[in-house]
């Protein structure tokens, strides 16, 4: 007797292949990966005219921004500068001394009578690429970068696992909940590992910050105060994601234990 296929296949066939489609991209970006690290001395792999990689050598770290604009830039007749940050009065040379003045104020143009502070701080996870003369700092720097793409694909394989059970009739099955319990194990795995890795980098990188100088008056300008924090890098939203899986899978499985007792005692 041929079974009638379950409700959505089509749209389920659709997503397993886009599914495999992501895999098939995302192992190929970590083959590549790693034979530009293990057999290239770039950092990057041109082929028929498309490059594939940074031109610009360097691991991708990431960080947290933090970005403040000084309300005021001050420059005077003898050549200094002074940038004035939250109405500021820094030292005072008098008027005649002031070459020039600009200020820095982000406007909205719909609301005029709403002030925007010169503050900016992401809350979501920027990168930054990095090299050092220190090889243990590139070789963790070379495999932490690509631990984010091991799990990408761990997740894929669970999701086209999940998508072949939909359509073998085997979602509600014991072993499926399992599956996707290890869904939020691995997202909580992932933050954990974040948060270990971003640990290690803040201590190696410390708290860098931009620094601006003229390579002819030899002269350094702070006018911009940009810094990246590596230490803020874990996903609280996602630890409480991966939890919330994992709870939900439980429930699932233990209203469909209690179904299946009833079922036999009927």
């Amino acid at each position: 007797m041929i079974m009638k296929p379950v409700k959505y296949f089509l749209l389920a066939r659709t997503i397993k292949i886009l599914l495999q489609f992501l895999f098939l991209l995302g192992s190929l970006s970590l083959i590549l990966n790693l034979y530009i690290e293990l057999f290239l001395p770039k950092s990057y792999v041109e082929v028929g005219g498309w490059t594939y990689g940074y031109k610009d050598q360097g691991y991708q770290i990431k960080g947290v921004m933090s970005l403040s604009i000084p309300d005021t830039l001050t420059y005077y007749s003898s050549g200094g500068g002074q940038a004035n940050t939250h109405n500021y009065n820094g030292r005072n040379l008098g008027a005649d001394s002031v070459k020039d003045k600009i200020v820095n104020i982000i406007k909205s143009s719909e609301n005029e009578c709403i002030k925007i502070t010169n503050d900016i701080n992401s809350q979501e996870n920027m990168t930054v690429r990095a090299i050092s003369k220190n090889k243990i700092y590139n070789f963790f720097w070379a495999v932490t970068e690509k631990l984010d793409l091991v799990f990408y694909l761990f997740f894929i394989i669970i999701l086209i696992k999940l998508t072949n059970r939909y359509m073998d009739r085997e979602i509600f099955m014991i072993r499926s909940f399992k599956l996707v319990s290890s869904l939020g194990i691995l997202l909580i795995l992932s933050e954990i590992l974040t948060l270990a890795i971003g640990y290690i980098n803040g201590i190696i990188m410390q708290h860098p910050k931009l620094h601006t100088y003229s390579l002819i008056e030899k002269k350094g300008y702070n006018f911009l105060d940009l810094s990246f924090d590596f230490f803020s890098t874990v996903s609280i939203t996602n630890i409480g994601i991966g939890i919330l899986i994992i709870l939900l899978s439980q429930v699932l499985k233990e209203a469909i234990l209690v179904k299946q007792e009833n079922e036999l005692t009927i």
